[in-house]
């Protein structure tokens, strides 16, 4: 894995398919996966869908088709996560888990939209799935804010990105619905601010924005000293972007 990666240097990759011992030599199937998303027309403008509480009364309506700003040129383009599909059709999905990603690909979702995922899931659900560049290994929501920065966004929205709070409430707006542990299961998320700390250092030219109510509130402390990212209420999020 190399960060920062941008869409510009990126032609594809192997995956592999198989591997065993041969002779006592390791064999690989392995196929060539070129690049199959061509993402240049867009404003450098992107907002990263998490399934936090924070967004349950944010109207995701809002984004669709979004054409803010003077002749659009602020126009956003979408990125989100997993059960986000069941609400709302984000321009990019990720679905990480194998059980988030064979719902997806059995609801039909997959046939019409572009949905990332990983190797092994592209070789379970033949094209059905776009392969995450490098095949990087995070959660979710980090992997949705990577392919953003991956697409040359430099002016990054981040709503509905909750840390947990309580390590005994599971912060998620599909906790307790199929594929997602209970409201009251154990949470962790340590790696999920250090990756998402990882991308802010990577890619020191973009702009992330951290929209909350109550930013304060639930913004990891290791953040705070990341020059490139600053906080808005939705709100002010809504009057930035120009939406509505």
């Amino acid at each position: 894995m190399r960060l920062p990666m941008t869409i510009d240097e990126y032609e594809g990759e192997f995956i592999i398919h198989e591997t065993r011992i041969v002779n006592g030599q390791r064999e690989e199937d392995r196929e060539w996966v070129p690049r199959s998303v061509s993402n240049n027309d867009h404003r450098g403008y992107a907002v990263v869908i998490g399934n936090g509480h924070s967004r349950e009364n944010f109207n995701l309506r809002l984004l669709a088709k979004h054409k803010g700003g003077l002749n659009a040129s602020m126009r956003c383009q979408t990125y989100g996560c997993n059960a986000l599909y069941r609400d709302f059709s984000p321009d990019f999905l990720v679905a990480h888990t194998p059980a988030m990603v064979d719902e997806v690909v059995k609801s039909g979702y997959a046939d019409n939209n572009i949905v990332y995922s990983s190797a092994q899931q592209l070789v379970k659900h033949p094209r059905k799935l776009y392969l995450i560049p490098q095949n990087i290994n995070m959660n979710s929501g980090s992997l949705a804010t990577y392919l953003a920065a991956f697409d040359n966004h430099k002016n990054i929205y981040l709503i509905g990105f909750d840390n947990q709070r309580d390590p005994e409430w599971n912060n998620c707006m599909y906790a307790g619905t199929e594929n997602y542990n209970d409201t009251k299961s154990p949470d962790s998320d340590g790696k999920w601010i250090n990756n998402m700390l990882k991308l802010f250092n990577a890619y020191s030219d973009v702009k992330f924005i951290f929209v909350n109510n109550n930013p304060n509130h639930v913004f990891p402390n290791k953040w705070n000293w990341c020059k490139n990212i600053r906080k808005l209420t939705i709100p002010q999020f809504i009057s930035e972007i120009d939406l509505g």
